[in-house]
């Protein structure tokens, strides 16, 4: 089983307009809504290709009622902290005249210290029978700058392998917990380190056992003690890559709950990444497209090892 931990959940609302035009009225061609916050949308993803899915996080008020009720939907098991403030509504503005897709991100309800102990104090019980686990999005405020520190040192100790998928001081205040393999952008990892790719790699190996570095339609490279490799992301009819990421971690995640190598794994995620972007939905995915995409991909390895 895999459980994912989204804390700073969000009721993602992806909009296509004609044409985006600041200062006047905007009339959309189409909406979807779906539950998100990056650790749903990669638990929607895998529950898509199959796999067992066990949530949590925080959900409060209205908006909160909604996402539980969709991923419950979709047979995710729901096991959220229940919180007094409302959980937030995201905005993605596709403009299909220039392909620009502009995002709109609410701050999140804070989140009481009794919530957060209650959270951390079930959080050994939800690892219980999940091999793997993926740590993803923003902090909510209310929480401790440290949280996805605490929470991976406790996974760790129940014995859950961790994907960590942050940035900024959400990573930084979590490496000293070393988790086993960290997902972070091309830029973000450039802008943490200070420093050029490599040297952020190699700074992100004296934490992590394995660090996937995602580039988009460029798609993706591995790095670890063992060896690195790298996989090019199949062209494909792009709508919107909102969620790809997301995805990308869900396709890590079947490949390894099906016993297959990093390598394998590395191909998957990006096949479930170009999958989700040929749809408006945010964090989908058809299991048919990702399979016939993951044919194509070929991972191939390169003659350096980091160490």
């Amino acid at each position: 089983m895999l459980l994912t931990i989204t804390l700073n959940s969000s009721l993602d609302k992806a909009v296509r307009l004609p044409k985006l035009t600041k200062g006047a009225i905007n009339r959309a061609d189409q909406t979807e809504a779906a539950a998100g916050g990056k650790g749903n949308n990669t638990a929607r993803v895998a529950r898509q290709l199959g796999l067992r899915v066990r949530a949590t996080g925080f959900l409060g008020g209205y908006t909160g009622q909604c996402i539980g009720e969709q991923l419950r939907g979709l047979g995710v098991e729901d096991s959220f902290i229940l919180t007094e403030g409302t959980t937030r509504t995201c905005l993605a503005l596709l403009d299909e005249a220039s392909g620009v897709v502009t995002e709109v991100l609410e701050p999140g309800p804070a989140i009481s210290p009794d919530e957060w102990h209650e959270f951390m104090r079930r959080l050994p019980d939800l690892a219980n029978g999940c091999a793997y686990a993926v740590i993803a999005g923003s902090l909510p405020p209310g929480v401790p700058q440290n949280a996805y520190g605490l929470i991976t040192d406790t996974l760790t100790a129940a014995g859950t392998k961790v994907l960590l998928d942050a940035s900024g001081s959400a990573l930084e205040y979590a490496l000293e917990a070393r988790p086993w393999m960290i997902k972070i952008n091309e830029s973000e990892a450039v802008n943490w380190a200070g420093a050029r790719l490599l040297v952020a790699v190699s700074k992100l190996l004296g934490y992590a056992d394995v660090v996937i570095i995602t580039r988009g339609v460029a798609g993706a490279s591995l790095y670890s003690s063992v060896g690195t490799w790298q996989a090019a992301s199949p062209p494909v009819q792009a709508r919107s890559a909102v969620g790809s990421g997301d995805a990308f971690a869900a396709g890590v995640m079947w490949s390894l709950l099906r016993e297959q190598d990093v390598q394998a794994a590395l191909g998957a995620g990006v096949a479930a990444g170009a999958a989700n972007a040929m749809t408006l939905k945010t964090g989908y995915l058809d299991p048919e497209v990702f399979e016939r995409l993951r044919r194509q991909v070929k991972v191939t390895e390169f003659a350096e090892r980091m160490l």
